[in-house]
């Protein structure tokens, strides 16, 4: 996916000009590379674990950025106790960014995203929702498919290697509800 991307992004600021598509190739670019950074790490990962508290504390910093860089709300609720492998909190921390970055773009300006996590013994759950116009039917059937969007210039990349990702942690990654109240994902890991 690397070489491509590059390509496709030389080829949108050269030729093209087109800078919401360059900006959308460098979203994905950025995934890509915090995944393989990630993966990467994985035969050097220690048996080192993040507590709940310390897992929300870093879900609010890195949310942040997103709410103020996007002029969007994003709140955080829930509550738990257990500890975590880090490992895996890398992986469901790109996963998160990518779904609230989703619900973004996806909601009205100003319209708050809610991220909720809830976390035990046995795992973490979170979901995310946005207050968009919800997916249309002809897609969710096809959501983490690659090149499966509902977004005018979307790639449909995002949620596919968002389902990848959930697949190696192991965890599931699916559509609870879509409609024109909003969207909402939720991703649940075991232990």
């Amino acid at each position: 996916l690397k070489n491509p991307l590059a390509g496709l992004k030389a080829y949108l600021q050269v030729t093209v000009k087109d800078q919401e598509a360059v900006a959308i190739a460098d979203r994905m670019q950025s995934l890509i590379e915090e995944t393989l950074g990630v993966l990467r790490g994985e035969n050097h990962a220690s048996d080192a674990t993040l507590s709940f508290d310390d897992f929300r504390q870093t879900v609010e910093e890195r949310l942040k950025t997103i709410a103020a860089s996007r002029d969007h709300p994003v709140n955080v609720s829930g509550t738990g106790t257990g500890n975590y492998s880090a490992r895996k909190i890398q992986l469901v921390l790109l996963i998160l960014r990518n779904l609230v970055e989703n619900a973004v773009e996806a909601s009205p300006n100003g319209a708050a995203v809610e991220v909720r996590i809830n976390g035990s013994g046995k795992g973490l759950e979170l979901t995310v929702r946005d207050h968009g116009p919800g997916l249309p039917e002809s897609i969710k059937a096809k959501l983490f498919e690659p090149v499966i969007s509902s977004k005018k210039d979307g790639s449909g990349i995002g949620l596919a290697i968002s389902a990848a990702i959930a697949r190696h942690i192991p965890a599931s990654l699916e559509l609870l509800q879509s409609d024109h109240a909003g969207t909402t994902f939720k991703l649940k890991m075991s232990v």
